[in-house]
């Protein structure tokens, strides 16, 4: 691989995992996130100690502790029926705690999301506020220009009826002189 296929590469495996684990996306989320990581480690707390049941604590080497260990051994096996049912519980509620676990990272990316989301729509509804604080000055002078235009039009047309109205004077002054000139 080159060197810019390696650099897109790792650019695209960490947006995956800020993706992924919004809470490690670098702080430009509009939410404040829960910090997950105390059940994570209770989590793996529990892990440790639902593998642990059933298991036998080794001691130093020695003829006593060979026949310790053999007798816990055997009482381990022999109470297995006993503590079955107590370590399948155990690993579904650690179950139950991952499955918990990854709801919240959900949680997480879904309030990422709507930060996101608040953050564009905060952006827009500023522009609306500009937009409409300039709609108030634009409309003041829409109006006014409106009503000159409607002046100078109302002006043209008494011009226009003026100039047809001495026209047809004229006319009907041209027709009465051609009747009382043939008369």
């Amino acid at each position: 691989m080159e060197s810019a296929e390696l650099v897109a590469l790792l650019h695209e495996v960490r947006d995956r995992v800020r993706a992924r684990n919004p809470e490690t996306g670098g702080g430009d989320a509009a939410v404040a996130l829960p910090d997950l990581m105390a059940l994570a480690h209770a989590r793996d707390a529990a892990m440790g100690k639902v593998a642990a049941i059933g298991t036998v604590n080794p001691r130093a080497g020695g003829l006593a502790n060979s026949l310790v260990q053999s007798w816990k051994r055997f009482v381990s096996r022999v109470l297995d029926w006993h503590v079955r049912e107590q370590v399948e519980f155990n690993r579904k509620s650690v179950a139950c705690v991952d499955a918990t676990l990854e709801s919240l990272n959900d949680f997480n990316r879904a309030l990422v999301g709507l930060g996101g989301r608040l953050a564009a729509q905060e952006k827009i509804g500023g522009e609306l506020v500009d937009i409409r604080n300039h709609w108030a000055d634009w409309r003041f002078d829409w109006e006014k220009k409106l009503a000159q235009n409607e002046m100078q039009f109302l002006r043209s047309v008494a011009d226009l009826q003026a100039g047809f109205q001495h026209r047809g004077d004229l006319m009907d002054a041209n027709y009465r002189e051609g009747r009382a000139g043939s008369a």
